[in-house]
């Protein structure tokens, strides 16, 4: 480090340049540093919620609650899901920023060919198939768990309603398939807008 260096000795020639190399390489550690706090802290709110989510939407569809409440419930899980988006670009951005920094701490040039050495330049790539079809990956469980949630937050503002309605009260198979479509269309558009896998 340079706190146990002599500056006398780091003055000019080789001494000089030693200097140089070595006040680069602290730039980037603490560069790499407050990228992986920044990145870890993203992925710290994402757990949280993809923890809270399920579980207030059960116990609070599994409640007898007025139609106003399930509606404002809905408006907040597609509010957060807006909100999981847009953290997901930072956290992508932050994820690549982390993989070029490994890159130039390991051989000291970003747009060398030769991968880095840490946790985000080794990890690998995104390459299983559920099934053999559907491609794993994080974003595509966020889909489903906001999906999900958005789903049953509608179905039971649906039948909240104290309406002498065919798809109410007498034909629940139109609830159902609107509550299906609301599901995949805000689980689509979480995995559409979350970019291909890395």
């Amino acid at each position: 480090m340079l706190t146990d260096r002599n500056p006398g000795e780091l003055t000019n020639g080789r001494s000089g340049v030693r200097m140089a190399d070595a006040t680069k390489n602290d730039l980037l550690e603490l560069d790499y540093k407050t990228t992986f706090d920044a990145w870890r802290q993203l992925v710290d709110i994402r757990f949280k919620l993809l923890a809270l989510i399920p579980v207030a939407s059960v116990v609070g569809v599994s409640q007898d609650i007025p139609s106003g409440a399930c509606a404002a419930a809905l408006i907040f899980v597609i509010g957060l899901a807006v909100y999981e988006i847009r953290n997901t670009q930072v956290h992508d951005a932050l994820g690549k920023r982390l993989m070029d920094l490994e890159r130039m701490l390991g051989d000291g040039n970003a747009d060398g060919d030769q991968r880095g050495f840490g946790p985000f330049s080794t990890r690998p790539q995104a390459s299983l198939h559920a099934f053999g079809v559907l491609r794993i990956w994080h974003n595509r469980s966020i889909g489903i768990v906001y999906g999900t949630s958005a789903a049953a937050w509608f179905w039971r503002f649906v039948t909240s309603w104290q309406l002498d309605w065919p798809f109410v009260l007498r034909g629940q198979i139109w609830s159902t398939i609107a509550t299906l479509i609301v599901g995949a269309v805000i689980y689509r558009e979480i995995v559409r807008l979350s970019n291909v896998p890395p």
